[in-house]
């Protein structure tokens, strides 16, 4: 058992995919525009506001150098309080020995709805910085309960060790948020 909200999916790989004749794009840097869709997703209809002005990475160009394809450049402290103020988000007080319980992430679930966070990933050998929604909680009276997470890399549902998350949150800097208001504003379906 556990907790878990109906929170919808948004992918930074494939985009486009779901539509007949269109050629799918990656936004490799885009995790979190993607993760900012999914918290926003879960109040309200689109569109997003994001941060456009971070539109502009030039994915591919032809042989003339005309870009054909733009993504999202990372985006860094510089421009979190844009995309807070207007994706409507705000930080979450995160614990002070940087440990999350299964507890503490439902009670918050429960309370604001989605966790926008930070956290650093590895894929083929290589960790960057990758932001991702956190949805819910498995097995939360377990010894080590899982977090369920949708990761814009074409991972819903993800589900990984609690204890293996807090020490690869990325804590401190801003990057762990919910939606602004008060508590129970939202009325997001569980899975």
């Amino acid at each position: 058992m556990g907790y878990c909200l109906n929170v919808p999916f948004v992918t930074q790989l494939g985009i486009g995919s779901h539509v007949k004749g269109v050629n799918p794009i990656d936004d490799p840097t885009g995790c979190w525009y993607a993760s900012a869709c999914m918290v926003g997703y879960s109040f309200e209809a689109g569109p997003r506001l994001g941060v456009p002005e971070l539109y502009t990475l030039p994915l591919k160009q032809n042989a003339k150098g005309k870009v054909l394809q733009y993504g999202h450049y990372v985006i860094n402290t510089a421009w979190m309080p844009t995309l807070k103020a207007r994706e409507q988000l705000v930080d979450v007080d995160e614990p002070t020995n940087q440990e999350w319980t299964a507890k503490a992430l439902i009670d918050e679930l429960k309370k604001y709805g989605p966790i926008f966070f930070g956290w650093l990933k590895t894929h083929n050998g290589q960790t960057y910085g990758h932001a991702s929604v956190i949805v819910g909680v498995k097995n939360p009276g377990a010894k080590n309960p899982q977090v369920i997470i949708h990761d814009p890399e074409n991972r819903p549902f993800f589900e990984i060790d609690l204890q293996e998350l807090n020490q690869k949150i990325i804590w401190g800097v801003g990057f762990t948020l919910r939606r602004a208001g008060n508590a129970y504003q939202h009325n997001i379906s569980t899975k």
